[in-house]
């Protein structure tokens, strides 16, 4: 297993100073940079970038009102291009806010869009040699795909080879689902984090909880998934919790 960090671009070069082995990119942050700014940030990478989180901006909508497929095959496009200018092998779909839906909104609606969604990105994507990762999402995040049963028949019923699931214990800790039988199922990708204080903020991860974090990671190891769990944080950097963070996930697959 490879570890990874999900950084903004400012903090790209403090994840290699850290010892962790590849990057996870915002893509659309990467998305709205522009072509100089891109190409500055690409000649500077410090780390491979195997993957990107934060799929898209609230108004490329994967499910509600405002649902555009041409939207999204011109967002695709040039996100895809870039991803793969980097090296980027997956991609992670949550994006709460493009995902939020009001009360009312017809869920088998939402469900044919998501599905379409994942369909015409995953044909775009897959030319470059980059999956997709769909990923359940915690109710604290939003109101549509909150657990791995949920994501995965979406994933059954798209029928893509390029189509598979991120695993992220964060939300499915939050969903009371972190400790489900993972054996079966069609993992790609993977997550790991705590919260700084509040639900939707993820942060490092906590001494007092290691051995819990531990058991989860021994348990996708078990599993035969040899691929990249990253630390997923929405905090600024820091180097002495980043460091704590990574000797525990190592020390968990010694």
């Amino acid at each position: 297993m490879i570890f990874g960090y999900s950084a903004m671009p400012e903090y790209c070069k403090f994840a290699k100073e850290t010892g962790f082995d590849y990057l996870e990119l915002p893509g659309k942050v990467i998305a709205a940079m522009s072509d100089r700014d891109f190409l500055e940030f690409e000649k500077n990478l410090p780390i491979p970038a195997l993957a990107m989180n934060a799929f898209c901006p609230a108004e490329v909508v994967i499910s509600g009102h405002g649902y555009d497929l041409a939207v999204v095959r011109e967002y695709s496009e040039k996100l895809s291009a870039r991803a793969e200018a980097l090296g980027v092998k997956f991609i992670g779909v949550g994006s709460p806010m493009s995902r939020t839906l009001p009360d009312d909104f017809d869920r088998d609606l939402s469900r044919q869009q998501i599905e379409n969604f994942l369909l015409e990105s995953a044909y775009i994507f897959e030319k470059r040699g980059i999956r997709m990762c769909l990923e359940a999402l915690a109710t604290c995040y939003c109101n549509t795909v909150n657990t791995t049963t949920q994501a995965l028949e979406i994933i059954k019923q798209v029928n893509h080879p390029s189509v598979k699931l991120v695993l992220d214990f964060y939300n499915m800790e939050h969903m009371n689902e972190a400790d489900i039988e993972l054996t079966k199922l069609p993992i790609i990708h993977a997550h790991i984090s705590d919260d700084d204080g509040a639900p939707n903020l993820r942060s490092y991860l906590k001494p007092n909880k290691k051995d819990l974090h531990q058991k989860r990671i021994k348990r996708l190891q078990d599993t035969g998934y040899n691929g990249g769990l990253t630390l997923e944080v929405d905090v600024p950097y820091d180097r002495e919790r980043a460091a704590l963070s990574l000797a525990i996930m190592k020390e968990a697959v010694k």
